[in-house]
């Protein structure tokens, strides 16, 4: 997430369309909305044409040369993200709130299946530059490092935000004092080029390194998005000039621990790599690493105002126009359907399905009424709607999806008796079966494979669900049950190993300890299976 210079945070504030007061309708006097898509992005946006190739553009660019320093030498793995770039700022400000110019969302507040998505705004200026790179590094560090901590992941996103390419090669860690803080050489920070944060008053770095997600942003207090003070918001900033400027000493510095933590960022991937970055730095004690801190203060950070040249049209471009009703589901979408905006996105779910702009529109609109329905227990009401939806498009994949998850989540049998429920999950499945193609749909298959034994399908269709994504954590754990299975404790290992390191950021510590017993299990299977006699094998895990 990356905060706007109003609200004293280190990057300034692209811009985006608004909804009038109390309507529910997304079309907009300006341009209409367009799908982009090329090789790693889906850009949503209702920029003009040329704005959106440029934005579209410039995201294939950075991910390569974000590849090129997150990934080293190591290959850069093929994953899709998602953009919603919208044109004014306002429209932007109701989803993420006041003081942020963008946000990385590792998936939407209501999503069945994840759908990484960027959200920013404005056309490709100077600054729209850094925040969208700012905002995609969050995806590389979740790709490449797992679980990080919050001061960690904002920090790199901050350093990598001035990434360029020369020649072959990727400049990263240079300073635009347009839009960041940078040290004045006096022990303050000077940001945006008039503005001042006094080093005396910034938080200790050493404290900053211990704090939360929600800590870390400030967010105590807040009634609802935007809801923050003025002091909560220069809070915020205080801590992100911290956590940039603390990757740069590490990214820089002469210590021993700076380049033990370079050494380690550079290393071939390896599970929990975040953790292991962070753990370098909170080893180094507190007083060590508080002066080192403000001796780098007094620095003058050289710096050079970079222009960049437009970037390339991405080959295999595809534009389509968006309908009305796709516009209004993709916002309802960015509000939790149990939430306080509930009622906003519940207005929008009705609006798109009277718009009835083709079949395959109102499908999707009964599909999220489905998923609107089953996040407040109508049990009843989500399977009419999925099942609406599917009538109109049979064998969709994510339509079977979620009527799967319903079907699942329903275990305590309170709407269906088990043997109908199992009925149901099972004729769900041989259709999902047709027609899966994402990680998580081939991982609920695997998965029922796997229950019912048919392990060769289950080995097959496990490797499927690994290979359609690198974010599926959930894939490799099951796919370790089924190399466990197929008597191969040690690649079950392996594969449980990837699990713990694509567990998203904030996951829970029940998760982490789950996913780190199962690693323990299949390793001591692999030295010695009587180790583990009595002892339950790690489960699977249903949509």
């Amino acid at each position: 997430m990356k905060p706007t210079r109003r609200a004293w945070l280190l990057l300034g504030l692209a811009a985006v369309g608004c909804l009038k007061q109390g309507s529910t309708s997304a079309v907009q006097s300006g341009e209409p909305w367009a799908e982009l898509r090329s090789q790693h992005f889906k850009v949503m946006s209702d920029l003009g044409e040329e704005q959106a190739n440029l934005v579209i553009g410039s995201f294939e660019e950075t991910y390569d040369l974000l590849g090129k320093v997150v990934f080293g030498g190591s290959a850069v793995p093929s994953f899709e993200t998602n953009a919603l770039i919208f044109e004014r700022e306002q429209d932007l400000r109701q989803f993420v709130g006041d003081g942020f110019g963008g946000q990385y969302m590792p998936w939407l507040p209501n999503d069945v299946e994840p759908a990484p998505t960027v959200l920013a705004s404005g056309t490709l200026s100077p600054f729209a530059r850094l925040l969208f790179t700012h905002e995609l590094t969050h995806r590389f560090n979740h790709v490449a490092l797992g679980p990080t901590p919050t001061w960690l992941n904002e920090g790199l996103a901050d350093y990598y935000s001035t990434i360029r390419g020369e020649g072959d090669a990727a400049v990263v860690g240079e300073i635009d004092p347009r839009y960041m803080c940078t040290p004045d050489g006096l022990g303050d920070l000077e940001c945006y080029q008039y503005e001042k944060l006094r080093g005396s008053r910034l938080p200790r770095a050493s404290d900053v390194i211990r704090l939360d997600h929600e800590s870390f942003y400030h967010r105590q207090g807040a009634l609802e998005k935007g809801a923050a003070t003025w002091e909560q918001k220069r809070s915020r900033s205080e801590n992100y000039a911290v956590a940039w400027l603390l990757v740069h000493l590490l990214m820089h510095g002469e210590k021993g621990y700076a380049k033990q933590f370079r050494s380690t960022l550079s290393a071939p991937s390896s599970p929990l790599k975040g953790a292991a970055l962070a753990d370098i730095v909170m080893r180094v004690p507190a007083a060590e690493l508080n002066r080192d801190f403000d001796a780098y203060l007094q620095n003058s950070i050289p710096w050079r105002q970079h222009h960049a040249a437009p970037p390339k049209l991405p080959s295999q471009l595809e534009r389509r126009t968006l309908h009305d009703s796709e516009v209004l589901l993709l916002w309802a979408r960015l509000d939790a359907f149990d939430g306080k905006f509930a009622g906003r996105a519940h207005d929008r779910l009705l609006a798109a399905s009277e718009q009835r702009d083709t079949a395959a529109d109102v499908g999707a609109a009964s599909f999220w009424l489905g998923r609107y329905s089953q996040l407040h227990d109508d049990t009843g009401g989500a399977e009419q709607h999925y099942r609406e939806a599917l009538e109109l498009e049979p064998g969709n994949p994510e339509y079977l999806y979620g009527l799967l998850n319903l079907y699942w989540a329903d275990g305590r049998g309170m709407t269906w008796l088990q043997a109908a429920r199992s009925a149901q999950v099972g004729k769900t499945i041989a259709e999902l079966s047709k027609t899966a193609r994402s990680a998580s749909q081939l991982n609920a298959v695997a998965a029922y494979q796997l229950f019912g034994h048919d392990l060769p399908a289950a080995l097959e269709t496990s490797e499927r669900a690994c290979q359609a994504s690198p974010d599926c954590w959930a894939c490799f754990h099951n796919r370790a049950a089924a190399l466990a299975a197929a008597s191969r404790p040690g690649d079950a290992a392996d594969a449980e190993h990837e699990a713990l390191n694509r567990l998203p950021e904030g996951a829970a510590a029940e998760m982490v300890k789950l996913v780190s017993r199962s690693v323990d299990y299949y390793e001591r299977v692999a030295r010695d299976p009587s180790s583990v006699e009595g002892q339950p094998r790690p489960g699977l895990l249903a949509p």
